[in-house]
């Protein structure tokens, strides 16, 4: 007994040890993502860009993101939308050639992932148009892109970058009080991780969508992620090479929320298991790269360590359970200890709550319920990081899109 309780105490210190650097990484971030605006980078001269959408039976949504691509303040002969209907039995592809896209049609139910749709689209696109395009921007179909959205992008390539992150914002923000809390994670996101980390001259993850890269920062293979997570893939693969990730928060997009929780809880899900699979597949390499990428290795390496951190937090809480049962402890200590853990989460990520809202402008009146209850949000990242360790795939899912709003809809709203 003695044995066993002194074990689980120095697992205890190690466990609080990792997870206690990587939370310090996080606060350092904010501190800094409250002191920074967002960063407009000077003009440039407009190069050929590709914007790539994958779709999949998105028939309801399409046009509004077609419109707002068709309505930028960026020169029609310089750009081209190319919408992959990937495995549609809807409409998506007509609704696209009506508002004047190139539709490139792939039917392979054996490929479900944005990933594949990508390698698809990408591959075809530098096949057909060789030497043509200088970036390509990457949109879900349900987003909205402001009318700056790919100067901005322009500009940011030109500033010497890779690769850029847009500025993520929600159509939906107050349709439902899910909808709230998902469009408050990615304004957490953008103001207390991807602009410090730019701002620091570190390399920006890409979130899947609202993002360019240029066409020299691929291989002659062009697009090559197989897992869930192709963003964070694709992101660590950029690092891996040498190359440079901003923020461009001046190129915002909005994108529909998820309004219930099953489907919210399936999306977080499926970022924990691909996030793991990463960690898994990249960790190796990413360690191996620090002495020749520095710090920037290490950074990404931080990144993939986010749900195995998140696990090691889930698993410390057990063993503190365990030693507060060997120790005589009582079912009343122990409910006790959780309230307290609870407690205490809950007030360290209240100052980061209020960060992010106040930069953002939000009435804190109007956000009662991301106050509240933003930390149990990310609180079920636990959850879904011990899912992530014990399951290696995930059946992919699509997301059922509706709001049709426009882009001028969403300049009024700001």
């Amino acid at each position: 007994m003695i044995i066993v309780l002194k074990i689980l105490r120095v697992v205890s210190w190690v466990l609080i040890g990792l997870v206690g650097i990587y939370y310090l990484w996080i606060f350092f971030n904010d501190i800094v993502g409250l002191f920074i605006e967002k960063k407009k980078y000077p003009s440039a001269e407009a190069k050929k860009a590709a914007v790539v959408i994958c779709a999949r039976n998105e028939e309801s949504v399409i046009g509004s993101t077609i419109d707002s691509l068709n309505k930028q303040n960026y020169p029609k002969d310089l750009m081209q939308v190319f919408v992959v209907a990937h495995n549609c039995t809807d409409k998506t592809e007509e609704v696209a050639r009506e508002r004047g896209a190139t539709v490139l049609v792939r039917n392979a139910p054996e490929d479900k992932t944005k990933g594949d749709a990508l390698k698809f689209a990408i591959r075809t696109i530098l096949d057909d148009y060789p030497g043509v395009f200088d970036f390509f921007s990457v949109l879900d179909a349900d987003n909205v892109a402001a009318p700056d959205f790919l100067m901005e992008m322009n500009n940011a390539l030109a500033s010497g970058a890779d690769a850029a992150q847009g500025f993520y914002n929600s159509k939906n923000y107050y349709e439902t009080w899910v909808t709230e809390l998902s469009s408050a994670l990615w304004l957490q996101t953008m103001r207390c991780q991807s602009m410090p980390n730019s701002h620091l001259g570190l390399p920006v993850v890409m979130l899947g969508s609202g993002f360019s890269f240029k066409v020299s920062a691929l291989d002659e293979e062009g697009w090559h992620t197989e897992t869930i997570t192709e963003d964070l893939e694709f992101t660590i693969q950029q690092v891996l090479k040498g190359n440079k990730l901003v923020a461009a928060p001046c190129a915002v997009f909005y994108s529909e929320q998820v309004t219930t929780l099953k489907p919210a809880f399936i999306q977080r899900k499926r970022w924990a298991i691909g996030n793991t699979e990463c960690f898994r597949r990249y960790i190796g390499r990413i360690i191996k790269a620090i002495p020749e990428r520095g710090i920037n290795a290490f950074k990404i390496a931080l990144d993939t360590l986010l749900y195995p951190i998140l696990f090691c937090t889930a698993v410390n809480m057990v063993v503190q359970m365990a030693i507060i049962a060997l120790t005589g402890g009582t079912f009343v200590q122990t409910v006790q200890f959780l309230a307290i853990a609870a407690a205490g989460s809950w007030l360290m990520v209240l100052p980061l709550t209020l960060i992010f809202l106040f930069k953002e402008k939000k009435n804190l009146l109007d956000n009662m319920c991301t106050v509240v209850l933003f930390p149990a949000c990310l609180f079920l990242s636990l959850v879904f990081s011990c899912v992530s360790v014990f399951k290696r795939t995930t059946d992919w899912t699509p997301t059922v899109r509706s709001s049709n709003i426009k882009q001028e809809e969403m300049e009024n709203n700001e």
